[in-house]
């Protein structure tokens, strides 16, 4: 495959962008084509990694504190990656030195296979004290997010909202759950427990239409229904 070569500038601008600003609204901006133009960057696109970028950072490099890449293990044999690997790297491992330095740097696609290994090395990683329970969190909760957040690009019909209870709803269910239906439901009454749900999809409903893109396929009636 003949990979595009980043230009040196921007090579440098998403090695020095901090994963503190990774935002759908910045993913986007880097790698979706949209009405407007062309995505920035494509996934597969080499970035070579200058000389000086392959050691660890100098105190006054970490401007944002030890999130750094350069703290991987075998960051200093990476010569050169995609810039997609590199935004996959920084976003599941960024949140302390400790996290950071406990995994390599994962120069490969980021296929099945090396997301059961990440989230077994997690898991191997905490039992054995080298990460703490926050640092583990964070990377499942950071690979969902990626897995979830970016639906909208490439799946218009399903979004994130689409599949998380708005706050209204949310809301609703916890005072159901709490009342009479509630306690009749945890007595084992079918009845009550359907009439929660209905109670809770209707306000889901109301909360997305016209909200939510991914409400689009439910509203117009062309295939599946939402608490209809």
């Amino acid at each position: 495959m003949n990979r595009t070569m980043m230009s040196e500038e921007d090579a440098l601008e998403v090695l020095r962008t901090s994963p503190n600003e990774y935002s759908m609204t910045l993913i986007k901006a880097w790698f979706a084509a949209t009405p407007e133009g062309s995505a920035r960057f494509d996934l597969q696109s080499t970035l070579l990694i200058p000389a000086h970028f392959r050691q660890p950072p100098e105190a006054s490099d970490r401007v944002e504190g030890d999130w750094d890449v350069r703290w991987a293990r075998g960051w200093d044999k990476v010569a050169e990656t995609t810039v997609g690997r590199l935004v996959v790297n920084n976003l599941a491992f960024s949140r302390s030195k400790a996290l950071r330095q406990a995994f390599p740097y994962y120069d490969k696609p980021w296929d099945k296979g090396v997301i059961g290994q990440v989230e077994q090395r997690v898991v191997d990683m905490r039992l054995a004290g080298v990460i703490g329970a926050e640092d583990a969190e964070w990377v499942i909760n950071r690979l969902q997010w990626l897995g979830f957040a970016p639906t909208s690009f490439v799946v218009p019909s399903m979004t994130i909202d689409t599949v998380r209870l708005p706050a209204e709803a949310k809301k609703l269910k916890a005072e159901l759950v709490g009342g009479e239906l509630g306690q009749r439901a945890k007595a084992g009454d079918l009845m009550a427990m359907g009439e929660i749900e209905k109670r809770v999809l209707d306000s889901a409903r109301r909360s997305s239409e016209g909200t939510d893109p991914g409400m689009d396929l439910y509203s117009s009636g062309a295939r599946g229904s939402l608490g209809k």
